[in-house]
């Protein structure tokens, strides 16, 4: 034991020499592990290596010779050590399948654009997957219009398909190259406007003026120019540009959508009608004026003592006339019978074989009610314009008329839509027009 104490620098150089030799591995406590120390300790000392060759990166501890001996003596036998199972390694994360390779293996044709759809349904979008069949499917359709000659505009909905998932995968180009192939040109530019391809949105936009140059990129201008007043509340302007816009390119189904759109909300010309509860004001321009229970009559009386056209009210030398149309019953002017023609005089009443209608004037023209149902009122304009009192009475009222076309107009002050009036603006069907306080809602007429 002395020996041991005394030689210890020896035993950490022996040490260090066994470190530095390979050989296979032995596990502790075996018959060649112990001759192999005994061997390693009687060999020679040697100069000790560097300290940077020393601290190795963990290596693993044995312990010396005499040690090893010892415990050999005093410590019981063991088997080997057992060995773990191997596992096999796992897959990288960034390992991608191709996806379009089963997609790829089908025949040319619909049954290899359909595969492509179904591929494209059943994987998640933003994914690389989604990402590399949205590109092959590109080339797949670029290579039947460019090397087969087909034209994709008879497969519209699968390139509106593919350019859709060109999108989803941020390819906004390609996608805009697919718009144009099937004659979508401004769809197309805003792909490239979003892409930030600044030349082919240029290329893209010369290409539109010149097939829609001449009438047509003028009816374009036009369209804007409808937007641009409609927003500020010229309405009557808008719809002079809009009419033109139509006349210009008639065979667009937009502008023909959007022009008879607005005819209809127009109305018949000279005639509007305004409804409030169960109040109902009738404002006609054109003169004669018909009293009956026809469709066509201006005062439509429901009342089977009644002709279709019973009765006709006149403007002449700057008055107004009742004339007689053949009726079937017996008509009196404040009392009187009616031969021919007679005077409407301010306040009459008209009895049409029991049928009375009563009269009275208004500003700018002649108001006439059925005596059985006020509330239904028609007023015969003989200006331009007229005051619509609001049923409840009040001193405010709703001034309304029409232009040189025959389009029903507001004048200001009034409200439409809950915004004020500044200028005089058409009323369309399905306006809400008011004085602020009562409203109207403007019925087809």
């Amino acid at each position: 034991m002395s020996r041991l104490v005394k030689d210890r620098g020896s035993v950490g150089r022996r040490i260090w020499r066994r470190r530095k030799r390979k050989g296979p591995a032995v596990p502790l406590g075996t018959a060649a592990a112990e001759a192999g120390d005994l061997e390693r300790d009687m060999a020679d000392d040697d100069e000790p290596a560097p300290f940077a060759q020393q601290v190795s990166a963990d290596p693993p501890r044995r312990a010396s010779g005499v040690l090893s001996a010892m415990r050999a003596l005093f410590a019981p036998r063991k088997g080997p050590k057992p060995t773990k199972p191997t596992r096999a390694p796992p897959e990288p994360s960034y390992l991608v399948i191709d996806p379009t390779r089963d997609v790829l293996s089908v025949p040319r044709g619909a049954a290899r654009l359909d595969a492509f759809e179904r591929a494209l349904a059943e994987t998640p979008a933003g994914t690389p997957q989604q990402r590399a069949l949205a590109l092959a499917y590109h080339r797949e359709l670029s290579g039947l219009a460019e090397g087969a000659g087909v034209d994709l505009s008879l497969l519209e909905a699968r390139v509106e398909r593919c350019a859709q998932a060109l999108i989803g995968a941020g390819e906004e180009e390609r996608a805009g190259t697919l718009f144009l192939r099937v004659g979508r040109r401004h769809q197309a530019a805003e792909l490239f406007l979003q892409a930030g391809a600044v030349d082919a949105l240029e290329e893209t936009h010369a290409q539109i003026h010149w097939d829609e140059g001449g009438a047509r990129h003028q009816a374009r201008l036009e369209v804007d120019r409808f937007e641009a007043l409609w927003l500020v509340g010229a309405r009557d302007q808008a719809f002079d540009a809009l009419t033109r816009a139509h006349t210009l390119w008639p065979e667009n189904p937009i502008y023909s959508e959007m022009h008879a759109s607005f005819v209809e909300r127009l109305g018949r010309p000279r005639r509007l009608r305004l409804r409030a509860r169960d109040h109902e004001r009738l404002v006609v321009g054109t003169w004669p004026l018909v009293i009956g229970r026809g469709e066509e009559a201006a005062l439509l009386l429901q009342s089977p003592m009644l002709s279709r056209a019973h009765l006709q009210i006149e403007r002449k030398d700057g008055a107004l006339v009742v004339r007689d149309l053949d009726s079937r019953g017996a008509t009196r002017i404040d009392g009187v019978p009616l031969v021919g023609t007679a005077p409407l005089r301010s306040q009459a009443v008209i009895d049409m074989g029991g049928v009375v209608v009563d009269s009275a004037p208004v500003e700018g023209g002649v108001m006439l009610w059925a005596a059985l149902s006020p509330q239904v009122r028609t007023v015969a304009l003989i200006g331009d314009r007229t005051v619509i009192a609001a049923p409840g009475g009040g001193t405010a009222g709703l001034q309304v008329g029409f232009d040189a076309k025959g389009r029903t107009i507001v004048e200001p002050p009034a409200r439409l839509g809950g915004e004020v009036v500044r200028r005089a603006t058409l009323l369309l069907e399905g306006d809400v027009v008011g004085d602020g306080s009562w409203t109207w809602n403007v019925a087809r007429s």
